[in-house]
């Protein structure tokens, strides 16, 4: 487990809020910087669009799972969740990544287990380029969630530097 949250001062006061912080390696994007009960916890690509579009479907529908959409390949929505448990298990401990991101009956249906109330985005989280996150994507999330500064980013910044990417 990364011990990037332990000692940091900071905070927002939302479950699950998404920034625009991201570092490149080999001439690509990496990894992305969320924080999930104010805990940092670095994703990959796909794994941060998944999370951003479970976050939209908290604001879409009622329950707030997310299907597959018809073009979806299942097997390939199955390993980026898995990968994104994983990710979060990395940074917060053992079992975390299903109490995040819970399974629902239908194949292939997830959906963040935080309400859409405690859903943020940070001021850079709008700077994302459409290569990296549709516009379409970027534009809905601040549009519904508060856009919050969390004290104390700098800290976070450089511990989640400190303690590998992801």
């Amino acid at each position: 487990m990364k011990d990037a949250a332990a000692e940091l001062p900071f905070g927002s006061g939302f479950a699950v809020h998404l920034t625009g912080h991201r570092e490149m390696q080999k001439g690509r994007y990496q990894s992305h910087l969320v924080l999930l009960d104010e805990h940092p916890v670095g994703v990959t690509n796909a794994a941060f669009i998944r999370l951003a579009r479970l976050a939209r479907a908290r604001f879409d529908t009622h329950a707030g799972y997310l299907g597959l959409s018809p073009s979806e390949d299942p097997q390939r929505a199955h390993l980026v969740v898995f990968r994104l448990r994983r990710q979060i298990e990395e940074w917060l401990g053992p079992d975390t990544g299903r109490d995040w991101i819970e399974t629902g009956l239908a194949t292939a249906e997830y959906r963040l287990s935080t309400p859409r109330g405690q859903i943020a985005v940070d001021p850079t989280f709008r700077e994302l380029p459409r290569a990296l996150i549709s516009e379409d994507l970027r534009d809905y999330l601040v549009e519904r969630c508060p856009e919050v500064e969390i004290e104390g980013f700098s800290d976070i910044l450089r511990q989640w530097k400190r303690n590998g990417l992801s």
